[in-house]
């Protein structure tokens, strides 16, 4: 297994070839079946795979399979906290599962009252943000799940979201290609 897999993994899901061009392990392929790969992590030498079926974590120097963890649902979107430790799920109509990570443990459940479009978990996983088909946007303590922030700043679809380094903005666009607008991450106010 190459160590570059992380540009490939990258590469391929914006081009929307993961079946075609990602490097994965032959048992990673084998068990996709008609399952389908949403989301992926690399850091260091492991790699996190989200299937529709599954969470997996693969040894990248050996490509052996180290843990497999069913999901709770099949998710529609993911995000990992940059820092490995958590990773969040979008799920049917609005249902967001936030999983610990090495072990997948559900951590929390939270619910943005539409279906998630766009989903984004800050640096340190200690924020989580969610996007909806109304225009809603809504940011969690992941600790605690607690609503920090919920607001309706688009009249379509939220489709981008990322936050600052820091964890103190939230950046967000209605589309790719449109305006960027940024917002304090805890009161939902426009900076």
């Amino acid at each position: 297994m190459k160590k570059g897999i992380a540009s490939a993994v990258i590469s391929c899901l914006l081009l929307g070839l993961v079946g075609r061009c990602l490097p994965l392990p032959q048992g990673a392929i084998a068990r996709l079946g008609a399952g389908y790969l949403v989301g992926a992590y690399a850091r260091g030498e492991e790699l996190w795979a989200v299937t529709s079926i599954a969470l997996e974590e693969w040894d990248l120097t050996t490509g052996e399979l180290i843990r497999e963890i069913p999901l709770p649902a099949m998710p529609d979107l993911v995000s990992f906290a940059a820092d490995g430790t958590s990773l969040a799920l979008a799920t049917e109509g609005g249902r967001i599962v936030v999983l610990a990570l090495p072990l997948g443990a559900e951590a929390a459940v939270l619910e943005l009252g539409e279906e998630v479009t766009a989903l984004a978990l800050s640096p340190d996983g200690g924020l989580i943000a969610a996007g909806g088909i109304g225009g809603k946007i809504a940011v969690w303590d992941a600790s605690t799940g607690a609503v920090l922030a919920s607001f309706v700043p688009f009249e379509r679809d939220v489709r981008v979201l990322a936050f600052t380094p820091d964890a103190k903005r939230l950046a967000a666009a209605p589309s790719a290609g449109s305006d960027l607008y940024l917002y304090d991450a805890r009161t939902g106010e426009r900076t």
